[in-house]
């Protein structure tokens, strides 16, 4: 397997971060809970770790402007 081919399951779940989190506005705040939920309900093939999706979550809503909070009563 090539670095590119290795790249691809990232980007897809990059891709489907992105459109999870598209209409959150800018400034607004949104739960890494229900973010993450979305985001294995719509790539269920992803293959990264709840850490990995968490960590590229991070990275994406910083560079939107959206904040996220995690839930600490559950």
């Amino acid at each position: 397997m090539d670095a590119e081919t290795s790249r691809l399951p990232l980007h897809a779940a990059g891709d489907i971060i992105r459109a999870v989190l598209k209409d959150a506005p800018v400034g607004s705040v949104v739960s890494v809970k229900a973010t993450l939920e979305a985001v294995r309900r719509e790539g269920p093939y992803l293959t990264e770790t709840d850490c990995e999706l968490i960590e590229l979550m991070i990275s994406i809503a910083a560079s939107d402007q959206v904040f996220l909070v995690f839930d600490l009563h559950e």
